[in-house]
């Protein structure tokens, strides 16, 4: 059975590394967390969510949040590679 929740390595990867290792993976089980990149939309969108004496007490926070950007997960395998 596979799982992609053990793991043998954690790496930080640049996005060329992270295609190379995925078009070599063989049909292993991977994980890979990455940050999404930020738009105005998001900064927007978090900014109206915001109080403002929340604003006032937690500006670094806040700031830290929409700098960031969504994180997001992909788990999965690959059948076949091009």
């Amino acid at each position: 059975m596979y799982c992609a929740n053990i793991y043998s390595e954690v790496k930080t990867l640049g996005k060329i590394k992270v295609s190379k290792m995925l078009e070599e993976s063989n049909a292993t089980c991977f994980t890979v967390q990455f940050r999404t990149k930020i738009d105005e939309k998001d900064v927007i969108e978090k900014l109206s969510e915001v109080k403002e004496t929340e604003f006032n007490t937690e500006k670094r926070k806040i700031a830290k949040q929409i700098l960031l950007g969504h994180e997001k997960t992909l788990t999965g395998y690959v059948v076949k590679s091009d």
